[in-house]
């Protein structure tokens, strides 16, 4: 019995359902055809204008172009509008609700991309079939490689976040607002289809109709937010290193005789790096120069001023030690005692013939130690400008 009823149920089911056969849609062609004008807006009132719903799909990016400002990207769109002089009743053709018709022979939207770096052309294919309802409703799904004029602001690179747009006009109605009324069909652009690109993550979207032109418009605004650590690890972190490397002259001992060497080596590096860097940053000015070829630019300024220290401070090292001595340097020399060696002078209680004894080293004070000096004071100089200097880029780029 319980095998019974399942059949006998979906023998009823089989025997309500109806095909259409190849006269039915035949037929239902010619009658749509029939006194059909495709040059005329599918309104029974010529006064209310007729409302296209238009979303967008995205499916990959292919380009975007820094230098030029050009994004090229992949997708279709989603265009559905009312067609009254499409309506039938699907009884008369075989319970047919729906059928395909060529939108090279009915009525659609003619669109055009407003920002397209290329000479504008309508969007869609002539023989590119629209899924057409019983009831007028008319669903066309044209695909489009966008070629769009982009803004580009790469001051934050490689944290930078690049938003494009995609503006649509409906050409043929300017200054006709009461023909066609554009329609946002989706609150933003669909990523169902969508792949990922390597370098570009797609953030968000936002469809919205634009009311301050003449002619019915749309936009669809996209963010791309750069992969940034592969720039991380291949251009910030070197730049790190090399300037911690660079403040490491000082702690060389003047009487090695290696100093002068590895300044200048590590200065040749940081020019190196900058032309092998320059490959990498992107080549704009507009509106501003990013902030890492500005930090680039700081670390070979900070490096030649190393240099410049380096040499200085080796240069006292080997004066005689009939020279005088400024007074400049010994109160240096002076205070550097009293904040490195602190805790040394204060382990004891010192006597009076102790205070005199620290009294008189500090007016015998000898060239080596002035240099002693001068590297401990440049260390810490360039060691917190180099701490500020990455700081301040990092907190302009986030």
């Amino acid at each position: 019995m319980q095998r019974i009823i399942p059949g006998f149920l979906l023998s009823n089911i089989i025997g309500f359902v109806c095909c259409q056969s190849f006269e039915d849609i035949r037929v239902l062609h010619e009658d749509l055809s029939l006194n059909y004008n495709k040059d005329i807006r599918p309104e029974n009132n010529m006064e209310n204008p007729t409302k296209v719903h238009v979303g967008i799909n995205l499916v990959t990016l292919a380009d975007l172009d820094e230098v030029k400002g050009q994004l090229s990207i992949v997708g279709f769109l989603n265009i559905s509008w009312t067609d009254n002089n499409l309506i039938w009743d699907p009884e008369d053709y075989g319970e047919a609700y729906s059928t395909w018709l060529s939108s090279s022979t009915i009525w659609k939207p003619r669109l055009i991309t407003g920002n397209s770096v290329n000479f504008p052309t309508f969007i869609g294919v002539a023989d590119l079939q629209t899924l057409v309802e019983y009831d007028g409703t008319c669903y066309w799904l044209p695909g489009v490689l966008w070629n769009l004029s982009c803004k580009i602001n790469n001051v934050k690179f490689p944290f930078d976040i690049q938003e494009c747009s995609i503006l649509l006009f409906a050409w043929p109605y300017l200054h006709s607002m009461n023909d066609i009324k554009l329609v946002s069909m989706f609150p933003s652009a669909k990523k169902d289809y969508y792949a990922e690109h390597v370098t570009w993550e797609l953030m968000e979207t936002e469809t919205y109709v634009i009311s301050r032109f003449e002619i019915p418009a749309v936009q669809f605004d996209i963010k791309f937010k750069r992969r940034h650590k592969y720039f991380v690890i291949t251009l910030i972190c070197p730049l790190v290193f090399i300037g911690i490397l660079n403040i490491l002259v000082f702690k060389i001992p003047s009487q090695s005789g290696e100093r002068i060497g590895y300044a200048i080596t590590v200065l040749l590096s940081v020019a190196v790096y900058m032309t092998i860097a320059s490959n990498l940053l992107p080549p704009s000015s507009l509106p501003d120069l990013s902030y890492i070829s500005m930090l680039l630019l700081e670390n070979l300024v900070l490096s030649c001023f190393i240099m410049f220290s380096a040499i200085y401070g080796l240069h006292c090292y080997h004066y005689p030690d009939d020279k005088p001595i400024p007074w400049i340097y010994q109160k240096l020399y002076a205070w550097g005692q009293k904040v490195f060696r602190k805790e040394k002078i204060s382990d004891s209680t010192p006597s009076l013939d102790s205070n005199k004894t620290l009294e008189y080293s500090w007016n015998k004070v000898t060239w080596t130690q002035v240099s002693e000096n001068l590297d401990t004071f440049f260390f810490i100089l360039y060691f917190f400008s180099l701490v500020a200097i990455h700081t301040n880029y990092i907190i302009k780029v986030i």
